[in-house]
């Protein structure tokens, strides 16, 4: 990114700024669904499942971003895919 021009790094930034403050979004929202969910006898090994799935997301992303983009120009398309499996999902 270092030949990049200064406003697509902009936008990166924005973009990685919107995405750090949707985080506790994530990070809270599990609690929530599993306590409404599930009766209290369940709730440890659903909370389990649900935050390692977190985690194994953050995973594949990150293997899947490091074999998918290899170019600058890699990166908007890498970014519309997600985008259509998040909206499949």
């Amino acid at each position: 990114v270092c030949c990049a021009s200064s406003s697509f790094v902009e936008g990166l930034h924005v973009g990685f700024i919107i995405a750090g403050l949707s985080q506790p979004l994530y990070q809270i929202t599990p609690f929530f669904v599993v306590t409404a969910w599930f009766p209290p006898n369940e709730h440890t090994a659903m909370l389990r499942i649900v935050l390692q799935s977190n985690h194994l997301g953050i995973l594949f992303s990150f293997l899947c971003g490091t074999f998918l983009v290899s170019s600058e120009s890699d990166i908007v398309p890498y970014f519309q895919c997600i985008i259509l499996i998040a909206m499949i999902l």
